[in-house]
């Protein structure tokens, strides 16, 4: 089985998109990726060999950006869901850019 880690940082994130592509490159989501919430369910998962997932910076999002973050929280965790009973267990977490708060 595969450890295969993936760290997103969102540290100053401003934008929707921005963050969509954030999170195609942290992914590595080909160009085609769709920059929307659908996507990333689909590319997630047939695209993603991750066994973790570590997202950091969320406490600089802008409140603009927090149905965002809920959603991508949603969708990570039916992923994790779905891969619980598997041979390739999945898990993530959020943290503090900064480590001192974590």
């Amino acid at each position: 089985m595969a450890h295969n880690s993936i760290q997103l940082d969102l540290t100053g994130c401003k934008y929707y998109l921005e963050m969509q592509e954030r999170i195609r490159q942290a992914f590595n989501f080909p160009q085609s990726y769709g920059a929307n919430w659908h996507a990333f369910w689909d590319f997630l998962n047939t695209e993603c060999p991750a066994n973790r997932v570590v997202v950091i910076g969320i406490e600089t999002l802008p409140k603009e950006l927090q149905e965002s973050l809920k959603m991508m929280q949603h969708y990570l965790e039916d992923f994790r869901k779905n891969r619980t009973e598997t041979a390739n267990p999945f898990s993530y977490v959020f943290l503090s850019a900064d480590p001192t708060t974590n």
